[in-house]
């Protein structure tokens, strides 16, 4: 009897899905949105019932490649109303990013069966304390080691509660484990690659696809440092004809201040085949960052060489003169774009190999079985219910 019930739970076809994240995932905006967009494609694709709870932003204009039911959230005490009133509705709770999940403990705190009668996921996405000790080093103001450490700690120690954990990536896998979790697995990227054809000769510019709305974001620290150090020494080789094309949503003043200085603001776009189709080179500049570029990943999947720094390279498990250029100094930068830029047989055998990585690496049917994978977890939990 137990055995019949539990094989009719497995296949049950529907489950129901609660997803928390920061807002509605507008694939514009970047920050981990594209892959949150692409969970939520996955999940109703695959037949799931699932609800989002935007807990920082209770709408959006903009909506992905999913069918979803969207709450009006809006706020970490509006999350632990609708969790103590609704959580019986839901066999899964999917909470994405480290605030959302310390907001789910919080909640929770008091209401244990809520925790002991679901399947909780913690999609990490990246240990975000690890960026922010980068970004105090970049800014002057390191961490002690045994700061930063405890930050870390701190951050691993929110997912005690969940029955599975998601990384982005090996790297973000691999400091769960080394902390004792046993329960990881690693859900990266899904993209449909589309190789751009425009010849090389009739290519120009160099790009960046990302938003600069923050003053003290990777992104807005990455456009400033090039515009200041990188893109001059570009200019004085290649003409002054020579600019940065810049898409995305930017509203701080100390990129917007950069126009001058050949930053060509692009704002936010829908559709980014053409700009793939005529930029000559992509340049990820990051200098403090957690998980996986998917800026890096989308200009592969069109055809666009890339120079970035070894921090993202790191993070891709990418190389050298393989799949991307690698590059940390302002001198160096200038120097790998130049050579991407000016030498054809480079630029092409760059785009092709990092097209065929970014092509395994970011398989879309991979991506769809790993969250199938964790709706059998779940089915098989709820059976033993």
């Amino acid at each position: 009897m137990f055995f019949r019930k539990w094989w009719a739970e497995l296949f049950t076809p529907q489950l129901r899905i609660l997803f928390i994240d920061d807002s509605v995932p507008d694939q514009t905006l970047g920050a981990g949105a594209p892959r949150a967009a692409q969970i939520l494609r996955s999940l109703s694709e695959s037949g799931a019932a699932v609800t989002l709870f935007p807990v920082s932003k209770a709408s959006s204009s903009r909506r992905g490649p999913y069918d979803v039911k969207c709450e009006h959230g809006g706020s970490a005490q509006s999350l632990s109303d609708f969790l103590k009133q609704q959580h019986a509705e839901f066999d899964v709770i999917i909470i994405s990013r480290p605030h959302n999940m310390a907001f789910f403990n919080e909640a929770c705190a008091d209401w244990l069966d809520i925790q002991r009668s679901k399947f909780i996921v913690y999609d990490a996405e990246a240990i975000f304390a690890s960026r922010e000790a980068l970004h105090r080093q970049i800014r002057g103001n390191p961490l002690l080691k045994e700061q930063a450490d405890e930050a870390v700690r701190q951050e691993l120690d929110l997912a005690r509660a969940a029955n599975l954990i998601l990384a982005v990536g090996d790297h973000e896998a691999r400091r769960f484990r080394e902390a004792g979790y046993t329960n990881v697995c690693v859900l990266g990227y899904a993209v449909s690659p589309s190789f751009t054809n425009t010849p090389f000769g009739r290519r120009a510019n160099f790009l960046f696809v990302g938003p600069t709305d923050d003053q003290d974001t990777p992104n807005s620290d990455s456009m400033v440092w090039f515009a200041d150090h990188v893109l001059p020494q570009l200019r004085a080789v290649l003409g002054e004809e020579v600019v940065l094309s810049l898409v995305g949503k930017s509203e701080s003043q100390d990129v917007i201040k950069r126009k001058a200085r050949g930053i060509d603001f692009r704002g936010q776009l829908l559709d980014l085949n053409e700009i793939y189709e005529n930029a000559r080179v992509f340049v990820a500049p990051t200098r403090f960052a957690a998980g996986v570029p998917l800026k890096v990943y989308g200009a592969a999947a069109h055809g666009v060489p890339c120079v970035v720094t070894s921090l993202l390279a790191r993070q891709l498990g990418w190389s050298h003169e393989c799949e991307v250029l690698i590059a940390d100094t302002p001198q160096a930068f200038a120097e790998q774009c130049l050579r991407v830029y000016r030498d054809e047989a480079l630029w092409e055998r760059i785009r092709t190999t990092a097209f065929e990585r970014v092509s395994h690496d970011c398989d879309v049917q991979s991506f769809d079985r790993v969250i199938e994978n964790i709706q059998v977890l779940a089915k098989a939990r709820r059976s033993r219910a």
